[in-house]
């Protein structure tokens, strides 16, 4: 049964041969008080609270007891998991100590919060003041682009998110900017307001920041950039170019390939369309494989660069007139030390989903050139 404060209870006792219990003791239940020791803290924005300790004591003696902990207002701070409340055990001791309150990114210097702790019936009451301090600055250095490539992506479509490391002792749960340079009638963020050309979050406790782009109904190149909000734009990087297009449905090429033994393939151009209309930027893979034991060996070459047989895929980007070659003088070409029928395949694979945009041809690679 739950006893409360100002219940009084008795403890009666019978003596053998006598009917009449005759009461020995008469008690009163007392309160179970909850305090924190320190009784205030301060943080930064972002930053963990020092550790304090809940103690919970009854009749002067300490109790154990779980006490569910709660912040007022809800928004300015959290405990771990983003949680704005918790239950914790006090040990034999009467204390349990609370070392994952954390401030709000976004909290404002001299912002108040106040735990309130309660335990069993008891009303909750406030425990523990925080005070919101000033925000870190020297502690993040920098910021810096990672797994950034240049990509192309169709109207309508997602880029890969962007994504940059905080550098610093400050990095974890830091403000970071992602805003568009160049090329805001071409794309925008994923996130908040539609169209946004600016993207404010904050940094996981990896100092990871991470940002969504997609792609508008209109061809172009955008750029991106980045930066801690506390350092301003002034310590800014720049991601690599990402570029919108029509989505391909062509390649157009010749369906002969002169290629001769121990020779880069002769010249061989090709243009990539939506429609009719050529598309930059695109990304085409190139695959060459031999026709069952004719041309072993055959391979891709590298201008300028030693010779690797096991090279059997590279990739072209169209320029500007959508256009991309391989062969003798562009920068890759085929080679094969036998003669022989070999399938080369051309697809384009950036942006995704230009399934039609593909084209096959067999070439011989002959024993010599005829002069």
């Amino acid at each position: 049964m739950d006893a409360t404060a100002g219940d009084t209870f008795t403890i009666e006792a019978t003596t053998i041969g006598f009917e009449e219990p005759v009461t020995i003791f008469t008690g009163t239940v007392g309160e179970i008080s909850i305090t924190a020791v320190p009784k205030t803290g301060r943080a930064a924005p972002g930053e963990l609270f020092d550790a304090f300790t809940v103690i919970t004591m009854g009749a002067e003696r300490p109790v154990e007891r779980q006490v569910t902990l709660s912040i007022e207002p809800s928004g300015k701070a959290s405990f771990e998991g983003n949680k704005n409340s918790i239950t914790v055990q006090t040990g034999k001791d009467g204390k349990a100590d609370i070392t994952t309150l954390r401030a709000a990114a976004d909290a404002i210097k001299d912002d108040t919060i106040t735990i309130t702790a309660r335990a069993g019936h008891k009303d909750p009451g406030p425990v523990y003041i925080g005070v919101i301090g000033d925000r870190h600055i020297a502690n993040i250095t920098g910021i810096t682009p990672i797994k950034d490539e240049e990509e192309t992506v169709a109207f309508g479509t997602d880029f890969k998110n962007l994504e940059a490391q905080v550098e610093g002792a400050g990095s974890a749960h830091a403000e970071v900017v992602f805003r568009i340079d160049a090329g805001a009638e071409h794309a925008a963020f994923r996130q908040g307001q539609a169209g946004a050309t600016e993207y404010t979050t904050q940094a996981g406790s990896d100092g990871i920041a991470r940002a969504g782009l997609y792609a508008l109904e209109k061809a172009g190149d955008v750029t991106v950039s980045v930066y801690p909000k506390t350092l301003g734009a002034a310590a800014k990087k720049t991601f690599k170019i990402r570029h919108i297009v029509p989505l391909p449905d062509k390649i157009q090429a010749s369906e002969a390939m002169g290629i001769y033994v121990g020779q880069p393939s002769h010249y061989f151009p090709l243009k990539v369309l939506a429609g009719s209309t050529p598309v930059p930027n695109v990304v085409v893979q190139v695959i060459v494989r031999s026709v069952g034991s004719e041309a072993q060996g055959v391979h891709f070459g590298e201008k300028g660069k030693p010779d690797d047989p096991t090279v059997k895929e590279v990739r072209l980007r169209t320029d500007r007139n959508g256009q991309a070659a391989i062969g003798a003088g562009a920068e890759y070409f085929i080679t094969s030390p036998k003669p022989g029928h070999v399938d080369i395949r051309f697809a384009v694979i950036q942006p995704a989903g230009a399934t039609k945009a593909a084209w096959d041809i067999t070439a011989n690679v002959e024993r010599e050139m005829v002069v």
